[in-house]
């Protein structure tokens, strides 16, 4: 059993870092910062890495019974949960979509707490699509990481449910991207909003709200409305990208992968397919399924997306994405906070930002995770 201890380099592992989640230390930090340090805040960091959200679901999870069901004696009153996890799920988005949103809710009744505040980090960018060393980036590969991003959005149709994402300041090159500080400011002002009922503009994500196309002059034209994640209203977009989405991915260390820029491997070809650029999704009158290369620009109303492509004589669009890889290239960001654009694949149909594509196969990857507790 260990006790409480003030929070400092001892506590936290020194400049290795090795004792203490830097997500779960960093968000509480800036919370704390921005209620005036008024508000003691108390950290519990249970986590395990390289672990998948089955070994935390409740009762059956056997990281959940011997590292979170001991806390929820009683049980202990908390503020909020925080997540950071996925990795281990890329490959299984239909799973993750279902699964986690179940692991919340069981959470919550475990501990007692219908509407405990639960925030989770969407996984940072990273090679996925590179899983055997191969020089060329495998489509299914990239096309898993983006798809168990978005299915880890479906946590959002739960009350009191907050998100940041680190698809914007990954590494290419290493699954435990040094900059946390980024994912934990953004997290930490999602909950200032949602706990502490903070007015903070910036902290809303500009999310895909709803699409339809059109046929032009020799092609096919999308329109995507997008709204803000906590509000639901329409959010106002740039093409101005804010520094930390392209700094060096090591924070300054030379040699680094460039965020932003569409790179699979120093040295390797640029290869589209690692890059999440837009695709329009359709068919021809035969059936034959194609997916088209987009360009994207803010739309008139800056606050939508217009998606625009070549297409062949009797294409029907029926879906489109962006920033469906491994790797994306954050194109647009909110004018106030300058939050990325969050990524997404969509039919027509869609009003929600979460239902990822079926996958054909279940593909596995290292991962990490870390736990807050407040």
């Amino acid at each position: 059993r260990e006790g409480w201890e003030p929070a400092g380099a001892p506590t936290l592992g020194a400049a290795a870092w090795d004792h203490f989640s830097a997500v779960c230390f960093l968000t509480a930090r800036e919370i704390h910062d921005a209620l005036g340090g008024t508000v003691p805040i108390g950290l519990i960091s249970s986590n395990w890495g390289g672990t998948p959200v089955q070994a935390w679901e409740r009762n059956t999870g056997t990281l959940y019974n011997s590292m979170i069901a001991p806390f929820a004696l009683g049980p202990m009153a908390l503020t909020g949960v925080t997540w950071y996890q996925g990795e281990a799920n890329v490959g299984s988005a239909s799973y993750y979509h279902q699964a986690f949103p179940a692991m919340i809710t069981g959470w919550r009744a475990a501990f007692a707490s219908p509407t405990l505040w639960f925030g989770f980090v969407q996984i940072a960018g990273y090679g996925y699509s590179h899983p055997f060393g191969h020089q060329q980036c495998e489509q299914d590969h990239s096309w898993a990481a983006g798809d168990l991003r978005q299915a880890q959005l479906a946590a959002l149709a739960l009350p009191n449910v907050g998100f940041s994402t680190a698809v914007d300041t990954g590494d290419w090159s290493n699954i435990h991207p040094p900059d946390k500080q980024n994912p934990s400011r953004r997290l930490a002002m999602q909950a200032l909003v949602q706990v502490y009922g903070k007015k903070i503009p910036e902290a809303d994500f500009p999310v895909y709200a709803k699409s339809s196309a059109k046929s032009t002059s020799g092609g096919v034209a999308v329109t995507v409305a997008v709204k803000g994640s906590l509000t639901g209203e329409p959010i106002r977009l740039t093409a101005t990208a804010p520094q930390a989405a392209v700094q060096s991915t090591t924070l300054g260390e030379p040699g680094s992968v460039p965020r932003n820029e569409c790179v699979t491997m120093l040295g390797y070809p640029r290869l589209p397919c690692d890059c999440g650029y837009p695709y329009i999704y359709g068919k021809l009158p035969n059936g034959t399924a194609l997916f088209l290369n987009a360009s994207a620009s803010v739309g008139a109303d800056g606050t939508s997306i217009e998606l625009v492509a070549a297409a062949p004589d009797g294409f029907e669009a029926t879906a489109s994405s962006y920033g469906r890889a491994s790797w994306p290239m954050t194109l647009f960001f909110s004018e106030k906070g300058g939050n990325p654009l969050v990524p997404w694949y969509a039919n027509f149909s869609t009003t929600n930002p979460w239902d990822p594509p079926a996958l054909a196969a279940d593909m596995r990857v290292p991962a990490v995770a870390a736990l807050l507790f407040f």
